[in-house]
């Protein structure tokens, strides 16, 4: 097997364990195979830590063992999940270079495809194609705790729910590939990003389109509400440097967005989640758990800086609340899990990151809508805890490892990016 079908296969496997679809990607052992994987590749390749990752490796391991006394317990777990993510992120850098965000896109393209196809079948005969797929299904149970046995995958493609009439849609919603069809509309517009803004391919490109098409069939408000936004800077970012042809789009983008978030049958419950106020109490399995929705957890964060801002609850999954107090809480927005679980240590991180990339991007490809990638990052955030997938981590977090010029960047009247002392 070359070297080079080898690098894409590793690449094409995280993608896949970033999607989540089965509890075998999640349990320790999988964290375990996954670095032993990571360091054979490391090695094969002959890639070599530099300071920027040796450095960030000690300072997670430093944070961990702090978070271990302040808890009085050790869970090797949590110290292997994020020395996984920075490892595999920075041996994907490595092997690939600049070319890893294109990559990516590629595939997840593939993966897209495939998600229509799987979807016209769910159309078409829904009971047929889950007797077809059952067999190869790895999803180890997956959502059985919640009473689902109709969820299917079968790492390339999951079947998240046969039942295709719901209370807020009359079609079924396309997962792609992974645990859930919004958490896949992430993956969607943040390779639409990389095509659109960064590498200059047109909207109206194949690949492009067939992006489009499975966002579509996500119905996911998370996804529809970012891209919205996202494809409103990036027409009007043009505009601003008097290209007025892109002035018709904008209008329409603009038309059908507005009406789709008043209209659409299946948008309003789901808009409402993140108005609601106060936090639900639910259950895994038999254990129970203080919700936060994508807005309402706040209360709960709020309380967990109080009693620690700089680590939050130390990494532990359980919080001690007014009038309820201890209980297991957990947060479906990346930020609030972060500034929870991490407190401000975890915050300050979380937007150095942001930054650095966001940086890397401007500079490597010349991107003229700068704020399209921290727009993304941010609004999808308050729908899912995206952190917790390894590519979108290492999309993240690629400018901690790139060779970005030490440079100032700023935009100016004509929203171009100016540099200044460009040496390494």
């Amino acid at each position: 097997m070359s070297n080079n079908i080898i690098k894409k296969l590793y690449l094409f496997i995280l993608l896949i364990f970033s999607g989540g679809g089965s509890v075998y990607y999640a349990n320790k052992y999988a964290y375990i195979i996954l670095f032993l994987i990571t360091c054979i590749i490391a090695l094969l390749y002959k890639i070599k830590l530099n300071n920027s990752i040796i450095n960030a490796l000690i300072i997670w391991i430093i944070f961990w063992f702090i978070c271990a006394l302040i808890i009085r317990r050790f869970i090797p777990v949590q110290l292997l999940f994020y020395l996984n993510f920075l490892l595999a992120a920075y041996v994907l850098y490595k092997l690939y270079g600049n070319d890893l965000i294109k990559n990516i896109s590629q595939d997840i393209v593939i993966l897209a495809a495939i998600s229509i196809i799987g979807w016209l079948f769910l159309l078409l005969d829904a009971t047929l194609l889950a007797s077809i797929l059952k067999p190869f299904n790895f999803s180890g149970g997956f959502r059985e705790e919640y009473g689902i046995y109709d969820y299917i995958h079968i790492g390339i493609y999951t079947i998240h729910n046969l039942t295709i009439k719901t209370g807020y849609t009359y079609l079924p919603r396309n997962a792609g590939f992974c645990w859930e069809p919004g958490i896949f509309s992430v993956f969607l517009i943040l390779a639409l990003f990389i095509r659109t803004s960064l590498l200059k391919k047109n909207i109206g490109s194949f690949g492009s389109l067939i992006l489009l098409m499975a966002l579509l069939t996500t119905q996911s408000t998370t996804g529809y509400i970012a891209f919205f936004i996202y494809l409103l800077y990036y027409y009007s970012s043009r505009l601003a440097t008097l290209k007025l042809r892109f002035a018709i789009p904008l209008i329409i983008i603009t038309i059908i967005g507005v009406y789709s978030f008043f209209n659409l049958e299946f948008m309003k419950p789901k808009i409402d989640l993140y108005i609601e106020t106060g936090s639900n109490f639910g259950a895994y399995g038999t254990t129970p758990i203080l919700a936060g929705s994508r807005l309402s957890g706040l209360p709960l964060v709020w309380q967990d800086l109080k009693r620690n801002p700089i680590m939050g609850k130390a990494l532990s999954s359980v919080g001690t609340y007014s009038g309820i107090g201890e209980i297991y809480s957990t947060h479906l927005n990346s930020i609030f899990t972060i500034v929870s679980s991490m407190g401000l240590f975890g915050f300050v991180v979380w937007l150095l990151f942001l930054v650095k990339s966001t940086k890397y991007y401007c500079y490597m490809y010349h991107c003229k809508d700068v704020l399209s990638f921290p727009i993304i990052i941010i609004l999808t955030s308050f729908g899912f805890n995206i952190h917790n997938q390894l590519i979108i981590f290492t999309i993240m977090s690629i400018g901690l490892f790139a060779n970005t010029p030490k440079s100032v960047f700023y935009l100016n009247s004509n929203y171009s990016i100016a540099t200044g002392d460009i040496h390494n």
